[in-house]
């Protein structure tokens, strides 16, 4: 873990949007973008132990749902520019959806029993 981000709070995070149902790869990249601010896909690399391909799929993933936003930025000299990830929407909004998606789960979980209820009268 990168020291620019509390490992404890990447855990956390990580482990509350993967129960909002954002696969585990994804919530990894997710969260460490969310406490980062913005960060390259070295960075999410190194801090979440996802592999290169993973990031790529992940970021990729992410980007396309709308909820991080990237920037080419060109290096010196040769060779291809890198992205750099940030959320496409301020940290409240963000966190404003993933609650909206858990609350979502719940109310599919309580239908889920009020059918199953049903079976019991049968």
């Amino acid at each position: 873990m990168r020291r620019d981000v509390d490992k404890k709070k990447y855990e956390k995070l990580t482990e509350l949007i993967a129960k909002c149902g954002v696969q585990i790869k994804y919530a990894k990249a997710l969260a460490y973008i969310c406490l980062k601010g913005e960060a390259t896909a070295r960075e999410i690399e190194t801090a979440s132990g996802l592999k290169q391909p993973e990031v790529s799929i992940a970021t990729t993933y992410l980007y396309e749902k709308g909820w991080i936003k990237r920037r080419k930025k060109k290096l010196d000299g040769k060779g291809r520019p890198i992205y750099i990830y940030s959320l496409a929407k301020p940290l409240n909004e963000t966190i404003s959806r993933l609650q909206d998606m858990l609350r979502e789960k719940i109310e599919d979980l309580e239908s889920a029993v009020k059918e199953l209820e049903k079976f019991k009268e049968e």
